[in-house]
């Protein structure tokens, strides 16, 4: 079936609130258009950076697969685990339609991911009518090829989408809970490439990768192959960073036989009724399942103590560290759930489920949602201190 007029293959499916949204982001893009050019120049003539912006810009279009993380074994509203709900229905839901976030919980009228989606997108999704599986899904845009994705510390598999899905995708340097005003498209970069090129310059690494300055970054996106759409270096690495990163907002119903194009399994589901739903589901709708190197942490490297900083400097689950709680959390997950004397995926989403269905067992560590919260500070310390398995 062909297109109507003006309507791209990209844009088949999308609702009126899709379509007000992008409509308003590309908007807004254009208008700011000249100044994050102007941010664009004057960041690279402070480096002494001869490039093309034209050309950057249009290199950082064709690089990075968008990617959106999951953890498969956590389980939603009516009891299934996320696998099971990947395999019978073959969409990937946002949080308003799950009800479970690996951040934070607050999808729903007037939490705070509302209330940032208001600002970002006009009002459309708070529309009369417009319904939770309108709202847009969430991951990140992985420039840098990271093989276990763009943000890992939002799930431990990851969904690689094709080429289309980008279309339809917004797209913020940071993260939408700092409420940026900077957020562009992939034909309109500039609003993404000018925080960017500015943190890069303010030596704060590239997209987490450290060593890494403005004129290196800027020759890998230019020489890159668009055609591959694996991101701008390699050989390809494992993230251990959990900030500084693209946030992708794709808009509209992601179908897993129209946009997918791989699904990558973090290598501790491997042999478990988890691993092999996630195999079965690769083969239903007919793309690839690929496995990254994945990550264990041994209880013994385990912090326990917050790093030396400034409270406000650290992240939450640096200061789950004080006093030992993550140490002795990490030893219960491990000693009740795990197969080995170490953290890994698939034992911290065991201990997930028996929080939910076996809740009493965890009264110590607070209310469902306060232990639940834990276990994702846990699965953070993972991200942040593990390394492939031997």
């Amino acid at each position: 079936m062909g297109t109507t007029s003006g309507q791209t293959r990209s844009e088949l499916g999308l609702t009126d609130a899709n379509r007000v949204a992008l409509a308003h982001v590309r908007a807004h893009a254009q208008r700011e258009r000249p100044r994050h050019m102007a941010r664009i120049r004057r960041v690279l003539a402070g480096a002494g950076v001869e490039a093309d912006v034209e050309a950057l810009l249009g290199a950082a279009r064709g690089a990075g697969a968008l990617t959106l993380h999951f953890h498969p074994d956590r389980l939603v509203a009516d009891g299934r685990s996320v696998a099971e709900a990947l395999y019978e229905e073959g969409v990937y839901r946002s949080q308003f339609e799950t009800g479970i976030s690996s951040g934070g919980l607050t999808a729903y009228p007037g939490g705070n991911r509302d209330v940032w989606e208001r600002a970002l997108f006009a009002d459309a999704y708070q529309a009369p009518g417009v319904r939770a599986c309108e709202r847009p899904r969430y991951g990140g845009l992985n420039l840098m090829n990271y093989l276990n994705g763009a943000c890992p510390g939002f799930g431990s598999c990851h969904l690689r989408l094709r080429r289309a899905a980008t279309d339809r995708t917004t797209l913020i340097f940071g993260d939408s809970n700092s409420k940026p005003t900077d957020i562009g498209l992939s034909d309109a970069f500039a609003a993404v490439m000018a925080p960017l090129l500015e943190s890069i310059a303010a030596g704060h690494g590239a997209l987490g990768r450290s060593g890494v300055d403005l004129r290196a970054f800027v020759e890998g996106l230019l020489r890159g192959d668009p055609a591959r759409r694996r991101g701008v270096f390699a050989p390809a690495m494992e993230r251990h960073t959990l900030n500084d990163y693209i946030e992708a907002q794709v808009h509209g119903v992601v179908k897993f036989g129209v946009d997918v194009d791989a699904l990558v399994i973090e290598p501790a589901f491997a042999g478990t009724t988890t691993g092999e739903l996630l195999l079965a589901t690769a083969k239903c709708y007919d793309f690839e399942a690929e496995w990254h190197p994945g990550s264990a942490l041994a209880l013994s490297e385990v912090p326990q103590e917050a790093p030396d900083a400034p409270e406000a400097e650290l992240m939450r689950w640096q200061l789950f560290c004080a006093g030992g709680r993550a140490h002795r959390l990490a030893e219960r997950v491990v000693e009740h759930h795990g197969t080995a004397p170490h953290l890994d995926a698939a034992t911290i989403g065991q201990a997930a489920a028996s929080v939910v269905r076996n809740p009493e067992r965890w009264q110590e560590w607070g209310t469902p949602p306060e232990a639940l919260q834990h276990l994702k500070d846990l699965w953070r310390m993972l991200v942040a201190h593990g390394e492939p398995p031997r």
